[in-house]
């Protein structure tokens, strides 16, 4: 068994003593990786989605990419996850960008893990609520209770953002999370990280610390 971590060589994952068995070059600007099956999958800001093969014969290798938008410099991939078999890829959308602002896609990668078809989207004024994850800084998927969640750090409201995307083709909005006042009342800043685990999300924020909801 190996694994493959974001800007470094592909580790024995069974022996303390890690020792690289092999570097796949894919230029700068990786910010997250997440694996699928054969293959890893690398957010690269405005260069969109990197895919390398990381099992079967020969050794790792780029196989191709996953451009969101074609000509157009309203991408910045900050984050991946897979969940089953549907890509999710996290887009921080950068300032004076041309229209349509999408903050996440989803991809279905049973139908294609080196192409795969875009199956759903959270893009600005698409449906309800849809502008508050139309930029995101970080994400997590939880699955649980039969419904998958998207938490979403989101760029529009600086607060933790809510959909459920058991339906990519249909996403739902639910909730905002957002922390508590910090010391002397103050706002607590944007939220820079959120993870779910056991049906309790905890958000890290870059001017208060982190929340626990």
């Amino acid at each position: 068994m190996a694994t493959l971590t974001a800007g470094a060589p592909l580790l024995s994952a069974q022996n303390r003593n890690t020792v690289p068995l092999f570097n796949v070059a894919s230029g700068a600007g990786t910010t997250e990786v997440c694996v699928s099956g054969d293959y890893a999958y690398q957010a690269r800001g405005s260069a969109g989605v990197s895919v390398v093969r990381i099992s079967g014969a020969g050794a790792p290798a780029y196989v191709g990419s996953i451009q969101p938008y074609q000509g157009v410099g309203n991408t910045d991939i900050q984050d991946v996850e897979t969940v089953g078999n549907i890509l999710y890829v996290g887009n921080e959308v950068p300032n004076n960008s041309a229209t349509p602002h999408t903050g996440l896609f989803m991809y279905d990668l049973a139908a294609n893990p080196v192409n795969p078809p875009l199956v759903g989207t959270i893009t600005w004024g698409a449906g309800p609520g849809y502008h508050l994850g139309a930029s995101l800084h970080n994400f997590c998927i939880d699955v649980s209770a039969g419904r998958t969640y998207a938490y979403i750090a989101s760029a529009i409201s600086n607060a933790v953002e809510v959909f459920d995307v058991s339906n990519p083709a249909l996403p739902e909005y639910k909730d905002a999370l957002r922390p508590p006042a910090g010391i002397y009342g103050l706002i607590w800043g944007s939220v820079h990280d959120v993870t779910v685990r056991n049906g309790v999300c905890v958000s890290t924020w870059l001017d208060g610390g982190f929340a626990i909801h």
